[in-house]
């Protein structure tokens, strides 16, 4: 679990199931990826509670943005949106791992005065 609470929602890690309903493609991936201590979650899946939103009447424009987001094509360092889920009370979406480390890092590395263009 990345993210427990706050306004996101809940933010886990996750990877898909395979055809034998075991995690990864075939299940051997993921026992040589463990082997050699290589992570094999590929994905994020942001868990955002439908009464939240539509305590904050913000449901219908979440909807909304995701299905827009979906349906773009991400540009260079933007995450790529997979797959938008949801049951009664959450919607699940399920975007690309971010794998380049700490985006505040990042801006510290980039920005050592701390004023950003």
């Amino acid at each position: 679990i990345l993210q427990q609470e706050g306004d996101g929602g809940k933010v886990v890690v996750c990877r898909p199931k395979g055809k034998d309903g075991k995690d990864g493609k075939d299940g051997q991936d993921d026992e040589a990826e463990e082997k050699n201590g290589r992570a094999s979650f590929r994905f994020v899946m942001k868990i955002k509670s439908k009464e939240a939103l539509r305590q904050d009447m913000h449901e219908e424009q979440f909807v909304r943005a995701q299905l827009r987001l979906l349906n773009l094509k991400a540009p260079p360092g933007v995450i790529q949106l997979q797959e938008i889920l949801e049951d009664e009370n959450f919607y699940y979406v399920v975007m690309d791992r971010a794998t380049g480390g700490s985006f505040f890092s990042s801006l510290l590395e980039e920005y050592p005065n701390g004023t950003i263009p």
